[in-house]
């Protein structure tokens, strides 16, 4: 990727921004994808856990509910596994799309994200998931050895 870190973040925030509903992918099936994430979180606004989102919760929250105040500048989602329950009949990567209209968002992928698909959990359980990666942005974590190195490449996925 151009530039170099963190401006090359920047970049890349100002691309989430002008492209509203097309999110970024962090895959986080790779090795280095925690080195990643922690270079991430002090550069978007905020940084939001689902998960947390529900386990604070004293009845379970609806879908409105979990993603309503999600409209900051830029946001990272993490803990995105609660989306994936059966009972919630959440169609994932469209209420992510829906969500990257209101802000730059980076979504942690619990999933794989390969061969131009993504995928989440195994063929045959409730929450699984595989369809074609479209109309997103994935990065792909990459070894930094000097801080001004961008800790990731760039693959975006036309509509």
């Amino acid at each position: 990727m151009a530039g170099r870190w963190p401006d090359a973040f920047e970049s890349l925030r100002r691309e989430l921004s002008s492209d509203r509903g097309r999110p970024g992918f962090v895959d986080s099936s790779d090795t280095a994808a925690s080195d990643l994430i922690d270079r991430l979180v002090p550069l978007v606004d905020e940084v939001i856990s689902l998960g947390g989102r529900v386990a604070d919760s004293d009845e379970p929250p609806t879908v409105a509910e979990l993603f309503a105040d999600i409209d900051g500048p830029s946001t990272m989602l993490v803990d995105i596994d609660v989306l994936f329950a059966a009972p919630l009949h959440i169609e994932v990567v469209s209420q992510l799309r829906r969500t990257a209209q209101n802000t730059a968002l980076i979504v942690v992928w619990p999933g794989r994200i390969a061969g131009g698909r993504l995928s989440y959990s195994l063929p045959g359980r409730a929450d699984h998931l595989d369809e074609p990666a479209r109309a997103l942005v994935v990065l792909r974590p990459v070894s930094a050895d000097f801080p001004d190195e961008v800790p990731y490449t760039v693959e975006r996925y036309p509509a």
